[in-house]
């Protein structure tokens, strides 16, 4: 499944539930990634277009993984202008996300590495 964070008619958030939910329903994370992934896609309005990474191919790595068994560990998003991308990043199952390694090019998908929000070590109250 994939949602685009610019979605004016149906939030992401509902997305985010609607998976949440189907988690603790089947026991946890582990056991939903065999049949189900959420991909969040930024900048994307309601069924694709808006000012975001608008490109991507969710289709072939759908059918990537019902015909060869292989889910998708990340789907790559990108902007173009003609036919030049101007910029790249790799969209991973929520809740992981893409986080700039600070080396390589900055517009480019594969300066990113997947970050879980929940595994950051939280600061001291002291």
């Amino acid at each position: 499944m994939w949602h685009g964070w610019a979605d004016g008619a149906i939030a992401a958030t509902s997305s985010i539930g609607y998976y949440r939910h189907v988690e603790r329903f089947m026991g946890g994370r582990a056991r939903t990634q065999d049949f189900f992934r959420l991909f969040l896609i930024p900048g994307v309005q309601h069924g694709g277009g808006g000012p975001g990474l608008t490109e991507f191919d969710a289709l072939s790595a759908l059918e990537k993984w019902v015909e060869t068994g292989q889910p998708p560990e990340k789907l790559i998003a990108s902007r173009s202008a003609g036919s030049v991308v101007e910029r790249s990043r790799p969209v991973f199952p929520y809740p992981v996300q893409g986080r700039y390694d600070g080396v390589g090019d900055p517009t480019d998908a594969s300066s990113f590495r997947p970050f879980v929000p929940t595994e950051q070590r939280k600061p001291s109250p002291h």
